[in-house]
């Protein structure tokens, strides 16, 4: 979630309001606060027989990029302009490796889902509480 607040290398020159993503903006996928794998970490530390040999996919949120930023730009001063193509990304300078790893992303989407963490007793922020918190601190 924390590559939405600026300064991230999702957003043009670092700091513009033109996020630079090229894969799909309606396809949903999992996104995970910071203070999320904090969390997680440390559960797994204060209790490491329960979590020996667990793989967790860690996810707050299940929800297309496009969504994310509407929930953004619903608490924000200044919206986020979403590209209208992946050539409109590369028009605005997304770095080669970015868009390199956001294809994969659309090709290999990530299996993680809030359920998993939820399932083991760790609770994860969903992405418009977090949102609110990331514009609050702004």
């Amino acid at each position: 979630m924390e590559n939405l607040r600026q300064p991230s290398i999702w957003f043009a020159g670092l700091t513009s309001n033109r996020l630079t993503v090229v894969n799909d903006l309606d396809v949903a996928r999992p996104w995970v606060a910071v203070q999320d794998i904090g969390t997680a970490t440390l559960a797994a530390v204060a209790d490491p027989r329960r979590f020996h040999e667990v793989v967790l996919e860690l996810a707050g949120d299940v929800l297309p990029i496009r969504r994310g930023v509407e929930i953004l730009n619903s608490v924000r001063a200044t919206p986020i302009e979403l590209p209208s193509s992946p050539a409109q990304a590369v028009e605005w300078g997304v770095m080669p490796e970015l868009a390199k790893s956001q294809r994969r992303m659309d090709t290999y989407p990530a299996p993680a889902r809030p359920e998993m963490a939820h399932a083991l007793g760790i609770e994860t922020t969903p992405f418009e509480q977090w949102a609110q918190g990331a514009v609050q601190a702004e």
